[in-house]
């Protein structure tokens, strides 16, 4: 920081501190004006009650801050203080003490002085010991520890009865101390990210606790003591150690959200199924059956659903996967002929696999000698079709990835770490054999103790000789010895649901797909009538690959494909089809009629395949009819004329980002960035290329171009425009959007610098992302030496001052709030409306008692938004109207008031003059408003955001819930003579992101022509 910067924030200080003086003020605000030391002159203000001198370099709090004796709220966050001075003891008054994100190593006893202390607040220090002092702040009710170095909870800190809430997560503390369960009013309690190993039975003592974090530690078990949290919300007990989910926490009837991911947990009880409240399970990460977390997928209902169905009767299909992996000629089919008992396996006849080849073979199982079944995958090897992959490669398979020996040590190497890499990308803990094949030439010579300790789940490396089956008996034993052991030999299924899927299996042979009406009545003759049974069978099914069956989604679920193996292998037509690429990509009618000629489609499939292909994201429709699309894998490369074409408009301001993916050995990953490039197509600017594309926002004037190289394995985003982060944002979202496809590749992002044209240094964006969260403005170039502005870098050189800029401003921000509302709140997200106002249906100065309202019946106006970026809108069916009398009030009153509790900061967030109408639509996900700029009102000015609304909330799943009931109620009020949710309709747009939108904005997403 300069002397010129330190002065003027001095300077600015000294004024504001004679003007709070000279009008006796209570309050006065410091903040951000990167002082480092503070004025003498603040002592003597002796009416002051509020203090901020959060965000500056402060180091010494001086101990004149002693005789401010009317102080009540002192924040010094974000600084760089060392030490707490004794006499902040002697603030008699003080209520709120917030010293977070400092480099406090010390809690003075002197702070155990603070009588009236109700908020502590250290996160973020060096702290290693909690004083016993801080016992005496009886009126203590919220105590945060976070993020710092302790190591042991003192007994005494079970003598703050007034405790609400307690933050101690992310230290070192290998013990709770049994003297937590006197804290009988703690509300939350978070102990996440420590060392313990144990939970102590006396928690279950906690009467009051709503939410209980004790995720990231080493506990084993789970004491039936927390079954009597009789008003537990949130428990969070992912990535431990645990192995038994004990049937007590079925007695938890207010539990909202139970997360138990990354654990040892084999078996689910039947118990969880009297959690009527239950609205989040995360099971993840378990050594569970695949059945049972597809029926997951389907949601609470149906997983409850399914586990009552199958305690009552069930069977064991006794199937594992086993799926072979490997370059084309390394032997997967002949492999997959010798386990069919073939004696002469190779044939060197043999057509290459297209697609993927699926048999079930019968083999016994090597422990209980009883029959079990493989279900054998052969996929095709050509790189072309590894996109196609994404869809099969699920957690409880067993994996062989096969190598050709003969290709020599370096090639089979690093044709082996690919297919390693895209393994551990898709599947989180997968179990894998590495099997040499052709050994009989070259000696398979492979480190393997490298390869352990790079990829969890190795279980080993056979070589074999396909010719004479050398090995090979060797390597089915491991084979059968693993599916043995395998979660999916567990899995338990209905009876009626098993007789589905064996006749599925059995019609699949000669007729590989059925109408809806078809497939319903097959369910219905083996038992399964009931159209919430049928819906979940149905789920389940589609999820574990059995059939595709979108049923969802209006456009694909038209027709139930019994047979993906047979989809598999007509789109694997289109990607490789030597057609395509002679057309630069482009599908013709011509060559798709050649293509699918012996399928003898009709014209309703043919159109199906197309839009699955489309779904996928391996086609994008041109919208001609005699072009069905540009197949996005079979793209030519761009040259050197095809780049200069799209360059971007110099001039103007400009964000760029690299995802790299620096693991890989050959090629970036399929799919990559070909899926986003055909997500993105309507914003197209011309034909894209299979390693580069050019886009467009006309309305903001946002030009955009992405570009891959399989060389450096990384993508390039670039953008030009105004106001380049809304661009930027839609299309980052896009491409982060078909990254997920790999669950386990998190590219590495880097910000390339600007310092000079064609500079080859990049930052990695965490770390300068780092450097302006500590308020430090430049990085440097370690190739020019030039020091590089940390806000261009994360921003661009932005200019809203124009009127594109403005509204892509605008858009941008009504994009961020509903990318949060999906981060936030993925499980509640496609439920109903997420943008609306709920207020009394008159004109008002300032709410402040909903439930006065309701006592006086007073009407109520719901308004729901169109959540379009472009801006959010009403319908002409949007607007509800209601009074709290009604019979379904009195059935949800109980949950009525904590909603309206939170949904009233609409009313006080805003004055206006005019009508009710004019109000901003707050988002559901109770994101405070003061967040937003001044900006964000959508050009009226007939409302403001006031300083204060107190507490930030979060309106949590049982409010969603209400929220939804609410307008289903209402829709069943108004009948059929207007459609339900205000007109809105729900979709997954571009970006990954579900918006409810009206109609005409549907309707640019209705196709992808």
């Amino acid at each position: 920081m300069s002397d010129k910067q330190d002065k003027q924030g001095v300077q600015e200080a000294i004024c504001r501190i004679e003007e709070a003086r000279r009008t006796n003020a209570t309050r006065l605000d410091l903040g951000g004006l990167a002082l480092t030391t503070i004025p003498k002159a603040l002592g003597q203000l002796a009416n002051l009650q509020q203090l901020h001198l959060s965000d500056n370099q402060i180091t010494t709090i001086p101990d004149a801050l002693g005789q401010l004796a009317n102080l009540q709220d002192l924040f010094f966050s974000n600084n760089q203080i060392t030490t707490i001075p004794e006499a902040l003891g002697q603030l008699a008054n003080l209520q709120i003490l917030d010293l977070d994100c400092n480099q406090i190593a010390m809690i003075p006893e002197a702070l155990g002085q603070l009588a009236n202390l109700r908020h502590l607040d250290l996160i973020n220090n060096q702290i290693t010991t909690i004083p016993e002092a801080l016992s005496q702040l009886a009126k203590l009710q919220r105590l945060f520890l976070v993020n710092n170095q302790i190591t042991t909870i003192p007994d005494a800190l079970g003598q703050l009865a007034n405790l609400r809430e307690l933050y101690l997560h992310s230290n070192q503390i290998t013990a709770i101390p049994e003297a937590l369960g006197q804290l009988t009013n703690l509300r939350v309690l978070s102990l996440a990210d420590n060392q313990f190993t144990t939970i102590p039975e006396l928690l279950g003592q906690l009467a009051n606790l709503q939410e209980l974090y004790l995720f990231n530690n080493q506990i084993t078990t789970i004491p039936d003591a927390l079954g009597q949290l009789a008003n537990l919300r949130m428990l969070y007990l992912h990535n431990n150690q645990i192995t038994t989910i004990p049937e007590a926490l079925g007695q938890l009837a207010n539990l909202q959200q139970l997360s138990l991911a990354d654990n040892q947990i084999a078996t689910v009880p039947e118990a969880l199924g009297h959690l009527g409240n239950l609205k989040k399970l995360v099971l993840e990460g378990n050594p569970l059956p695949d059945e049972l977390l597809a029926a997951l997928k389907r949601g609470i209902p149906s997983f409850f659903r399914y586990l009552q169905a199958t305690k009552k009767h069930k069977v064991y299909p006794r199937t594992v996967k086993l799926v072979l992996l490997g370059e084309p000629k390394a032997g997967k089919t002949t492999l997959m002929e010798a386990l069919k008992g073939n004696p002469h396996p190779c044939d060197d006849s043999r057509e290459e696999t297209c697609g993927v080849n699926v048999v079930a073979i019968e083999k016994l199982n090597p422990g209980d000698h009883k029959p079990m079944y493989l279900s054998v995958w052969d996929f095709a090897g050509q790189h072309i079709e590894h996109a196609t992959h994404q869809f099969f490669l699920t957690e409880n398979a067993i994996y062989l990835i096969l190598w050709n020996a003969r290709q020599g040590t370096e090639s089979g190497k690093r044709d082996l770490w690919y297919w390693l890499e895209l393994l551990k990308m898709r599947v989180r803990e997968p179990k894998f054999l590495l099997v040499a094949t052709h050994k009989e030439h070259t000696p398979p010579d492979l480190n393997l103790s490298e390869i352990e300790r790079n990829y969890k789940g190795c279980q080993g490396n056979l070589p074999i000789e396909l010719k004479t089956l050398s090995g090979f008996a060797a390597l089915e034993a491991k084979v059968l010895a693993l599916a043995a052991d395998s979660p999916s030999l567990r899995a338990e299924w209905p009876p009626e649901w098993l007789n589905v899927r064996d006749d599925v299996r059995k019609i699949r042979q000669e007729q590989p797909y059925m109408t809806p009406a078809a497939f319903r009545s097959l369910l219905k003759k083996n038992g399964v009538a009931r159209e919430d049974q049928q819906k979940d069978l149905i789920g389940q099914l589609h999820t574990l690959g059995e059939i595709l069956y979108h049923q969802e989604r209006d456009e694909l679920s038209s027709l139930v494909i019994l047979n993906p193996e047979w989809v598999t292998e007509l789109i694997a037509l289109v990607v490789r089809s030597k057609e395509a690429r002679e057309h630069n990509g482009m599908l013709l009618k011509t060559d798709l009629d050649k293509l699918w000629k012996k399928a003898r489609l009709s014209l309703k499939v043919r159109n199906h395949l197309i839009n699955l292909m489309d779904w996928f994201d391996l086609t994008y429709s041109t919208g001609q009819s005699s072009e069905p699309g540009i197949v996005v894998e079979a793209l030519p490369y761009s040259a050197p004329d095809d780049l200069k074409r799209i360059e971007l408009p110099a001039g103007r301001p400009q964000m760029e980002m690299i995802f790299r993916f620096p693991s890989l050995q050959r090629h970036l990953p399929p799919g990559i960035p070909t899926w986003g490039i055909a997500r993105a197509h309507r914003l197209a600017k011309c034909t894209p290329w299979r390693d580069a594309a050019a886009f467009e926002d006309k309305e903001t004037n946002s030009h955009a171009v992405i570009l891959a190289s399989d060389a450096a394995k990384e993508v390039r985003l670039r953008v030009a425009a105004d106001y380049p982060p809304f661009f930027f944002g839609r299309l980052e979202a896009i491409l982060r959007d078909t990254f997920k496809r790999y669950p386990g590749a998190e590219p590495e992002r880097r910000l390339p610098c600007p310092c000079q044209p064609e500079c080859p240094t990049s930052y990695l964006y965490e770390t300068v992302l780092k450097r302006w969260q500590d308020r430090k403005l430049y990085v440097t170039c370690d190739k020019s030496g030039e020091d590089v502005s940390v806000e261009s870098l994360l921003s661009g050189a932005k200019r809203t001052d124009t009127e594109e800029g403005l509204l892509a401003l605008h858009a941008d921000m009504r994009r961020l709030f509903t990318e949060q509302l999906r981060a936030m709140n993925e499980q509640m997200e496609n439920t109903c409306p997420s943008v609306f106002t709920l207020l009394p249906s008159r004109e008002f100065k300032q709410l402040d008692t909903w439930i006065e309202s309701m006592a006086k019946e007073a009407e109520l106006e719901l308004r729901l938004y169109c959540e379009h970026d472009s801006g959010w809108h009403e319908t002409a069916h949007s607007v509800y109207r209601f009074r709290g009398d009604q019979k379904w009030f009195g059935v949800v009153k109980k949950g009525w008031n904590r909603f309206a509790g939170i949904t009233k900061y609409v009313g006080p967030l805003v004055k206006t003059a005019g009508k009710i109408s004019k109000v901003l639509p707050l988002e559901a996900s109770g994101m405070a408003l003061e967040k937003l700029p001044e900006a964000f009102s959508m050009g009226t000015d007939t409302f403001r955001v006031l300083e204060q609304i107190g507490e930030k909330k979060l309106v949590d799943i049982e409010t969603r819930y209400l929220m939804k009931e609410l307008i289903e109620h209402l829709d069943q009020q108004r009948g059929n003579t207007k459609p339900k949710n205000g007109g809105l309709h729900p979709w997954l747009i571009d970006d990954g992101r579900l918006l409810w939108l009206c109609p005409d904005h549907l309707k640019q997403y209705r196709t992808r022509a």
